[in-house]
C-alpha cells in the first residue's frame, strides 16, 4: 500500500466490521444510523474546529507523506473522517454490548466514581493550564464526567465504561500507527510542550482523555436521539 493511503485505510478499517455487523438481524444497528448521524455531527464539528485551531497553533500537525492531499482548511480529509469513523465504531460497540449485557441500570457507586475521576481530570487540567492540549482535553473530560456522575446520571453509563475499556485495544493500534509505532515516521506529530510529556507506547497520555470525550459525548447524544426515534421521548437515558 502506498504510504499516502495509510491514514485513510485506518479510517476505512475502523468502520468496516461495525458497518457489516450493523445488519445483524437480532440487534440491527443500521436502524439507528440516523440517531448516530444526529449525535455525531455536532460533536465532530466541535472537534474539527478545535483541531483546526490547534493545528494552526502548532500544537500538533500532519505528515503529508501519509496523506491523500485533500484538505479542509488546514486539516487533511483523513483527520475529518476520523471524527466520524471512530465514534461510529465506538457507538456500534456500545450498542452491541447492550445486546449481550442488557440495558442494566448503572449502580450509584459508578456514578460517584465517575464524578470523582472527573474531579481528578479537572485537577490535572488546572495544574497543567499552560499546556494547551493537556489543559483543554482534561478540562473537557473532567466537566463531562462530573456532569454525567452528578447531574445527568445516565442509566446505562456502565455499558459505555465497558465499551471505552474494550475500545482501548483498537485505540492503541490505530493511534499507535498514527504516532509512528509501526511505521517509519509519525502520521500525526505532537508538540510535547503542550501535553503531559508521557506516552503509552508512542501515544500521548492526553489522548485517552480526548478519546473519552469524543466517544462519550456521541454515545450520550446517540441515546438521546435513539429514545426520540424509538419512543418519541426527549428523555436522555
Amino acid at each position: 500500500m502506498p504510504d499516502k493511503w495509510i491514514y485513510l485505510a485506518l479510517n476505512i478499517g475502523t468502520v468496516a466490521v461495525p458497518f457489516i455487523a450493523s445488519f445483524y438481524p437480532k440487534h440491527p444497528f443500521y436502524k439507528h444510523w440516523w440517531a448516530f448521524v444526529k449525535a455525531s455531527i455536532p460533536v465532530a464539528l466541535f472537534f474539527i474546529l478545535w483541531d483546526i485551531g490547534f493545528t494552526h497553533m502548532g500544537i500538533w500537525g500532519f505528515n503529508p507523506e501519509y496523506l491523500s492531499g485533500i484538505y479542509l482548511a488546514n486539516l487533511p480529509l483523513e483527520e475529518v473522517l476520523f471524527f466520524f469513523c471512530i465514534p461510529f465504531s465506538c457507538t456500534f460497540t456500545y450498542f452491541a454490548l447492550q445486546y449481550f449485557f442488557g440495558r442494566y441500570t448503572t449502580p450509584a457507586w459508578l456514578h460517584k466514581l465517575t464524578a470523582f475521576v472527573g474531579l481528578g481530570c479537572l485537577g490535572i487540567a488546572i495544574w497543567h493550564y499552560n499546556h494547551w492540549y493537556t489543559g483543554t482535553s482534561f478540562a473537557l473530560c473532567g466537566l463531562l464526567l462530573l456532569w454525567v456522575g452528578m447531574r445527568l446520571r445516565p442509566q446505562h453509563w456502565n455499558i459505555f465504561v465497558i465499551t471505552y475499556l474494550l475500545i482501548l485495544l483498537p485505540f492503541y493500534a490505530v493511534n499507535g500507527v498514527l504516532t509512528g509505532l509501526f511505521i517509519p515516521e509519525q502520521v500525526v506529530w505532537y508538540n510535547d510542550y503542550h501535553n503531559l510529556g508521557s506516552r503509552v507506547f508512542t501515544i500521548p497520555l492526553d489522548d485517552h482523555a480526548y478519546s473519552l470525550v469524543l466517544q462519550g459525548a456521541v454515545v450520550l447524544l446517540f441515546e438521546h436521539f435513539r429514545n426520540q426515534q424509538v419512543k418519541g421521548s426527549s428523555v436522555v437515558v
